[in-house]
């Protein structure tokens, strides 16, 4: 039996988990600013890499899943995905190239180039500003994940134009895996069998597939013993894998992707069914700021640790500067989100309202 009040829904609880996604970047971020063992352990988040990002796409593929069966054009579908996305990139991407040039050098060159190329030149500035694929990092390192958002918008809307919406999930999904896998194989993909696996276009598609997936699997009212049970083995893999350096292999994108898709049909569920996340909280409003932090929270981190890096402080005043840092970036993000983000979407939501009720030609 389908659920009947899917489609289009705002759900708590997917904005708890755009919450601990965005967290454990900061987190991560955080962690690798200073060379020093933490006092503070934070299991999984501190040693997650890019999981954060990862349980980002699943979202991104739930959240797309879920609206596509109220858009009408595929036109006005994409323009609204791309205006969504460009304003604060293009934004936070000029404010990093004012501070490196401010700097008149690198920001920070180890462990990763968390600026890109200092002077990259004009074509390279121009595809890092409008979110356009590349080969390299963008100029705003953490805009990586942006042109792969883009692309699963415009693959997955045209499928879904064309095919409608269910048969849209399974095609996606197959294609990915078989994508994902044809690149898997060694003699395909040097680093299959490496760390690098997991920064590959095809692993990030199975992860939107994961999240579409999760849309369709929760309109059929799965109950709660799968989906947990798919958490449980998510979860067991990310910790081995974090903590305890057990090497999963290429299928660590397929058992955190499952699990990822397990962990949003168990709490939207839970949601659905009125016994959890009925109400806004704080984690749902960190959730709600969620890109605004993503975005803007290396422009707080990396100044500190320019300011602070050769002060020679103590493993106890580190943490306590990680700390700080952390709820800095949340406090930035909370005004970049109202006194930007928030109105220039609803500029662009008017614009494509006026857009739609115009004739089409």
């Amino acid at each position: 039996m389908l659920h009947p009040s899917i489609a289009g829904r705002h759900f708590h609880s997917v904005q708890v988990l755009r919450a601990v996604a965005a967290l454990m970047v900061v987190v991560v971020h955080a962690s690798e600013v200073w060379e020093s063992v933490p006092l503070i352990h934070v299991p999984v988040a501190q040693n997650s890499r890019s999981l954060g990002v990862f349980l980002f796409f699943v979202i991104s593929g739930f959240v797309i899943a879920a609206r596509m069966p109220l858009e009408s054009s595929l036109s006005r579908y994409l323009l609204r995905r791309y205006l969504r996305v460009l304003p604060l990139s293009f934004a936070a991407t000029m404010v990093a190239f004012a501070v490196a040039a401010w700097y008149r050098g690198p920001i920070f060159t180890a462990p990763v180039a968390w600026w890109g190329d200092f002077d990259p030149g004009p074509y390279y500035f121009l595809k890092s500003l409008f979110i356009w694929p590349m080969n390299n990092w963008p100029y705003l390192v953490v805009t990586w994940s942006l042109p792969f958002e883009m692309i699963f918008y415009v693959v997955f809307g045209v499928i879904a134009m064309s095919l409608g919406q269910r048969r849209a999930i399974i095609v996606f999904a197959v294609g990915a895996l078989f994508m994902w896998g044809y690149a898997s194989l060694p003699q395909n993909y040097p680093y299959a069998s490496t760390g690098l696996r997991y920064y590959t276009p095809t692993a990030y598609f199975v992860y939107f597939a994961c999240g579409a997936l999760a849309y369709e699997w929760l309109q059929r009212q799965p109950g709660v013993a799968l989906p947990a049970a798919l958490v449980v083995i998510g979860f067991a893999v990310v910790i081995a894998e974090t903590e305890f350096g057990v090497d999963f292999y290429n299928f660590f994108v397929l058992l955190t992707g499952a699990g990822f898709m397990g962990l949003i049909v168990l709490l939207a569920g839970l949601e659905l069914g009125g016994t959890a996340f009925t109400r806004p909280n704080a984690l749902t409003w960190v959730g709600d700021i969620s890109f605004s932090l993503y975005l803007v929270h290396l422009l707080v981190i990396i100044p500190f640790s320019r300011c602070f890096a050769d002060a020679g402080l103590s493993p106890l005043a580190i943490e306590f500067l990680r700390l700080l840092v952390i709820a800095a970036s949340i406090v930035a993000a909370a005004l970049v989100f109202y006194r930007f983000e928030r109105p220039v979407n609803g500029i662009v939501k008017q614009g494509v309202v006026r857009l739609r009720r115009a004739p089409l030609p």
